[in-house]
């Protein structure tokens, strides 16, 4: 797919993941960010230990591009596509402001044709797919002793 014209939308999908922004009234509040968490285990080789590295997401949204203008390059150069991009979150709200960026046709090419533009791979995480976390009470109890004195 090397045709592209101004005002062309493309959405892919895109990983988001859980991150801890606050503890209110016995709730660690979370938000939804785009991207994955990384994960690191030692793993035994047999004559030492070697860290693996582990991407994790919460849930899957999606990344939408807007072809904004194409510049022709002179010569060899391959025509570049300046488009701007934002991140819909999976119940379908905006997540942040609108960016801009300039790719060649080649790279969007590959990005529309791809399943994810995560750079990494990475694995879905259903286990930790709520968006409000419960604090232990123990926890609560504490902060609320040390607050009365």
């Amino acid at each position: 797919m090397d045709e592209f014209k101004q005002g062309d939308t493309f959405d892919i999908e895109y990983p988001f993941h859980n991150q801890g922004c606050g503890f209110y009234n016995g709730v660690i509040e979370t938000m939804l960010t785009p991207g994955c968490h990384r994960d690191t285990e030692q793993e035994d080789q047999g004559w030492g230990y070697r860290e693996c590295v582990y991407w994790t997401a919460n849930f899957m949204g999606k990344i939408r591009y807007e072809v904004m203008s194409i510049a022709e390059m002179p010569g060899k150069y391959m025509n570049r596509v300046i488009v701007k991009y934002h991140y819909i979150l999976p119940n379908g709200e905006s997540y942040g402001r609108p960016q801009m960026k300039t790719l060649t046709v080649g790279k969007l090419s590959k990005q529309i044709e791809s399943e994810s533009v995560f750079p990494c791979e990475y694995e879905i995480d259903e286990n930790h797919q709520s968006y409000k976390k419960t604090a232990r009470k123990k926890f609560f109890n504490k902060h609320q002793e040390g607050m009365e004195e």
